[in-house]
């Protein structure tokens, strides 16, 4: 679900596996759940192609089945029956079959227009008996919910073939009858629905975006993301939330923070023409542009100027030449580099701590320049005495 970042209104929804997005309420599952109500409005419906069938294909709206009459005035023993549907094909579909007694019984209800009830006696498509997996049923006792008292087993019946396409997969079914041009019509109301094209408002500017360009997009839009569930409870949403607009702090800012807890890097030390970060020297001007950032080359930094390093057993303290030619110590491994520095500050201890030394080796061994390293895995100078004080109390 993407959100404008200044009006925090709910503009788009983003499929994740797909790319594409809708606008809102426009979604395949907003068209699906808008259709299938109106799908609810009757119990069944004829479906009704360019060619039209004699007698019509029902839909059940309740079980999502489909019938179809395929042997007009012709009565069968249950085998002969199967062998006869083995070679059936309708709207694509093969594999029709004789229903069994509970869902021939769903047929009997309000509603149907091949039931032709009078009294107590019904007929499904003028037949009295009908097969199914149990045998041959009386369709008057099976209406009115009673056993026949009659030996049916050498009865003939009608055959009134069902297929489970849409009970499997609705969406594929809509789809492919969508295509074949069919429609859904209720004869006694004049009723008729088409099939939906439930990608008709999807926008396919995402789509095949790798995670850059799909940042990109959203930084050039002003757009966040919010995770998304279709559940019946909204309060359920869950509160996941992706602000692309933050990136230069979620990344660069903790890029001297996170090894040695050096102070973070501002907006103006990744942005600034006379800053830039040394990590993106070669990257593209589109990418640079697109993230708001500066690169700079590290042999502008490059300096013939001297380092003095004193290691002593206890003390070890730097200086370096700076660059408008003074000298100028410096303080490793304090907790504040914001603090007013002390001389004491200068007087690192020598002292290193590896609090996880498996994590710091993996990533230590992996690249050459700038391994990723963490602070809490080991620790120097005055941070690291510290703590090796604190835990010999």
């Amino acid at each position: 679900m993407e959100r404008g970042q200044c009006s925090g209104e709910i503009l788009w929804v983003l499929e994740r596996e797909t790319g594409l997005r809708y606008p809102v309420g426009k979604t395949p599952i907003d068209i699906s759940k808008t259709w299938q109500n109106a799908l609810q409005s009757q119990s069944f419906w004829e479906l009704e192609g360019p060619q039209k069938k004699t007698p019509a294909t029902l839909f059940d709206s309740e079980t999502f089945l489909l019938w179809q009459e395929f042997f007009s005035s012709d009565a069968f023993l249950i085998d002969e029956a199967r062998q006869k549907l083995r070679s059936k094909k309708l709207w694509g579909l093969s594999g029709w079959m004789i229903p069994s007694k509970s869902q021939l019984q769903t047929l009997c209800k309000d509603g149907n227009p091949a039931i032709n009830a009078e009294g107590d006696f019904a007929t499904l498509y003028d037949y009295d008996y009908f097969v199914c997996d149990e045998g041959t049923l009386d369709l008057t006792c099976l209406f009115n919910g009673i056993e026949s008292k009659e030996d049916l087993s050498c009865q003939e019946g009608g055959v009134v073939a069902c297929h489970n396409a849409c009970q499997l997969d609705p969406t594929a079914f809509w789809q492919q009858m969508r295509l074949q041009g069919a429609t859904l019509v209720h004869r006694a109301t004049g009723t008729c629905l088409d099939f939906p094209d439930l990608e008709q408002y999807a926008n396919t500017d995402w789509q095949g975006l790798a995670f850059e360009g799909l940042w990109s997009a959203l930084l050039k839009d002003g757009l966040s993301l919010e995770a998304l569930s279709y559940v019946d409870d909204p309060s359920s949403l869950p509160g996941a939330q992706i602000q692309p607009i933050n990136l230069q702090a979620q990344i660069f800012s903790d890029l001297d923070y996170t090894p040695c807890h050096l102070p973070k890097l501002t907006d103006a030390d990744m942005s600034d023409v006379n800053a830039g970060l040394w990590e993106l020297c070669g990257k593209s001007s589109e990418v640079l542009n697109t993230y708001g950032l500066r690169a700079r080359d590290p042999a502008r930094d490059l300096r013939d100027e001297w380092v003095a390093i004193v290691f002593g057993t206890s003390i070890t303290v730097v200086a370096v030449a700076n660059a408008n030619g003074g000298k100028e110590l410096l303080r490793i491994g304090v907790k504040d580099f914001y603090q007013a520095p002390k001389p004491t500050d200068y007087e690192n201890p020598t002292v290193l701590e590896f609090i996880d030394l498996e994590k710091f080796l993996e990533n230590w061994i992996q690249q050459v320049y700038r391994p990723s390293l963490n602070w809490d895995w080991v620790r120097v100078a005055h941070e690291a005495q510290k703590r090796f004080l604190w835990q010999c109390q």
